[in-house]
């Protein structure tokens, strides 16, 4: 019996390196997978993917481009087509917005897209309408959407983007689940990655993982750890990941702040290794369709301090698994962080506690079969209505 061919569409292959790689390996057991996605934003990311998994190198940029995009949508439409292709698979607003809108033209049965978090949110005016709206515009095309977290979707429902009856949250939310056995406690790698970066074993490291970006929250959180330091000694902040915000910028906020005890890092393959070294991991983004980094440290046995957002309330347990805090609120990040830097015992509960509740209900294994038998589930349906 010949499979099913399932295209997942994506605009970065970073995206597919991240969060994709481990679902495309257990659709490729039951489909004939094509991954469509832009290679010139770094094609070593699909690398270690299954064999017999089909690319389509083809340019989608994130901004709204209209001439490069509808040559995307032509060179999309004439692919889709060719590769007689029956479900199709979108992450990411531009990806969705082209993928689900040429699979509806050419005929694709199965049409299914995932939210995992609102440009718009942290818009205003007109801008904000249109990105809305190009939302709206990709749930009416597609014949389900995915939310990937709970509060996400009643964001969403309350904006009147989706209803309830042709959209679902897979379980208890997440894009792919974390990796339980990657992200891990690792004394080893703790030691070995501090005597690396000059920290003593005794000091407490606050984490950020993610692209250093202002609505990432990145300068909230310099200047509450600038805070922190006047009270708390021996304590440390690594920075970890791309610099979206100019990072000479961030450089000057820190001597004008003036604090020695902040490293930054570039991009990681291993972000577990830092994790794994650290003692509270700190997000205190803007916005966020879940927020996978705070389940990877969680399972790595460290608590974590975010923001109080649609999102990051489905990840971090306020006072159970970590702290939440008001978006922009500095001396309320400080606060935290300031509890958490100066009771080991309580981030030891915290932290247990979250690794807990990350092997429960967001094992990779759990979101990933959760995920697989949506897609079976459509594919009988879609069986049925033939028939």
């Amino acid at each position: 019996m010949n499979k099913k061919t399932l295209a997942i569409v994506v605009t970065s292959p970073l995206v597919v390196k991240l969060h994709l790689k481990s679902i495309i390996t257990a659709l490729k057991k039951k489909y004939s997978v094509i991954v469509v996605t832009n290679m010139s934003e770094g094609a070593e990311s699909i690398q270690g993917l299954p064999g017999g998994v089909k690319y389509l190198n083809i340019k989608m940029e994130r901004k709204i481009d209209l001439i490069a995009d509808i040559r995307t949508g032509f060179l999309l439409f004439g692919y889709l087509r060719k590769e007689n292709v029956s479900i199709v698979y979108t992450v990411s607003p531009k990806a969705g917005l082209l993928g689900i809108l040429v699979s509806r033209i050419v005929g694709i049965p199965i049409r299914i897209h995932t939210f995992t978090g609102q440009v718009w949110q942290t818009k205003t005016g007109l801008l904000r309408r249109m990105l809305r709206t190009l939302d709206k515009f990709i749930y009416i095309l597609s014949t389900k959407v995915i939310v990937d977290s709970h509060s996400q979707k009643l964001f969403l429902m309350k904006h009147k983007v989706i209803n309830e009856k042709h959209s679902v949250v897979i379980g208890s939310g997440s894009l792919g689940g974390v990796d339980i056995d990657l992200f891990t406690p690792n004394p080893s790698s703790r030691e070995s990655m501090r005597k690396k970066l000059c920290i003593n074993d005794n000091d407490i490291v606050f984490l950020f993982v993610g692209r250093l970006d202002i609505e990432k929250g990145i300068i909230e959180l310099i200047e509450a750890y600038s805070k922190v330091t006047k009270r708390c000694r021996n304590t440390s902040l690594w920075l970890v990941g791309p610099a979206e915000t100019n990072i000479d910028k961030l450089e000057e906020l820190i001597k004008k702040l003036q604090v020695d005890s902040i490293q930054f890092m570039p991009y990681t393959t291993v972000p577990e290794t830092f994790m794994a070294a650290a003692d509270v991991f700190c997000l205190p983004s803007h916005r966020e369709g879940f927020g996978t980094v705070i389940i990877e440290s969680a399972s790595c046995g460290i608590p974590a301090i975010g923001t109080r957002i649609y999102g990051l309330s489905d990840s971090i347990v306020d006072e159970e698994t970590g702290f939440l805090v008001d978006r922009g609120d500095v001396i309320g990040l400080c606060e935290k962080m300031v509890i958490l830097a100066s009771d080991e015992n309580l981030r030891e509960r915290l932290g247990s506690s979250a690794r807990k509740r990350a092997h429960a209900l967001f094992s990779q294994r759990i979101v990933i079969q959760g995920l697989l038998n949506f897609i079976d589930n459509e594919v009988k349906n879609e069986e049925l209505q033939i028939r």
